[in-house]
């Protein structure tokens, strides 16, 4: 090895966290998805169910395709309460208290809350991270720095000392 080459050394903590890093920011990404899918579907939810308890007429588009939207997320929950009918509206369409959408909704927003909480100590794990990573850099820094001192100043490391200073035990 020449004098100017310095040896190549793996730095143990480096290669662990880049590789925890990387997966890491690909699932605090998918929650992050999740998150805002399982957002879309308690909005979806709460107007299917306001809708329906409003006897809203079902020919509409809107109605319709808000019925379509929900009919996907409602599917594990359909059937476990039976709806209550209010009554009808004046175009003759029933009014459903339907508690299988708020039991759905509060499932979903139990997910919810799980998932975020999950992105939220992925994104404190992944500063975490960090953090340590450019204190270790700064410490390394030091380290060098402080190891290249005593060449830089060779008077205060017990070198020759300038001859233009006094001694402070001289007595003028």
């Amino acid at each position: 090895m020449n004098q100017n080459q310095t040896p190549q050394t793996v730095e143990p903590g480096k290669s662990h966290d880049s590789l925890l890093r990387i997966p890491a920011l690909v699932v605090r990404v998918l929650g992050y998805m999740i998150y805002a899918y399982l957002v879309v579907v308690e909005v979806v939810l709460a107007l299917a169910f306001t809708l329906q308890l409003l006897g809203a007429n079902p020919t509409s588009e809107f109605v319709r395709w808000i019925y379509r939207s929900s009919d996907r997320a409602m599917n594990p929950f359909r059937g476990i309460f039976e709806p209550i009918q209010l009554g009808t509206s004046r175009q003759a369409v029933p009014a459903v208290f339907d508690t299988s959408f708020l039991f759905a909704m509060v499932i979903y927003g139990i997910v919810c809350i799980a998932v975020h909480m999950g992105v939220t100590w992925l994104g404190d794990r992944i500063h975490r991270m960090d953090r340590d990573r450019s204190r270790q850099a700064r410490l390394d820094a030091y380290a060098d720095s402080a190891d290249t001192y005593p060449v830089q100043r060779p008077d205060l490391m017990g070198g020759a000392t300038p001859t233009s200073d006094p001694s402070p035990t001289e007595v003028l």
